[in-house]
């Protein structure tokens, strides 16, 4: 925190008032943790909004007072929207397959399918590109030796 000419607020007494949405009024104690540096904690409850008030006095004189309001998150649960059974019952439906196999049923579904046998071979390919690296390669070290020769 820093006062009304911009310098750290240090040793100052400091508290904050916290008033949740049932308007229960809490004062907690807020000490210092670094320079300028003040830190509380409290408790919160998923989507209730809460107001601050931080408030540093020293010498009986009110140096500076900070408000804020926010709002604690829900968990991420309650963003996700239930899953459509229907629309995956359809796509099952559609495409052979089963919606919400049993795991002994999801292995058998495997023993009718043939291993895959086809390969293809990558000599060929990568024989021409070390070619043609080693063609690039000659021709960049001759410019190189002509344009230190000359």
């Amino acid at each position: 925190m820093r006062d009304r000419y911009g310098q750290f607020l240090n040793d100052a007494e400091t508290k904050t008032v916290v008033v949740d949405g049932a308007q229960n009024r809490r004062e907690l104690p807020t000490p210092q943790r670094g320079p300028g540096f003040y830190q509380v904690s409290f408790s919160t409850e998923p989507g209730v909004k809460y107001a601050l008030q931080t408030t540093s006095v020293k010498n009986g004189e009110t140096l500076a007072t900070h408000s804020r309001v926010f709002v604690a998150p829900k968990g991420r649960e309650t963003d996700v929207a239930p899953t459509n059974e229907k629309a995956l019952r359809e796509i099952a439906e559609k495409s052979t397959g089963a919606f919400d196999p049993t795991p002994e049923e999801f292995v058998a579904s495997f023993a009718n399918v043939g291993d895959a046998k086809v390969s293809k071979s990558l000599r060929g390919v990568l024989l021409c590109f070390a070619l043609t690296l080693f063609v690039f390669d000659v021709y960049f070290r001759r410019i190189n030796s002509y344009k230190i020769d000359n």
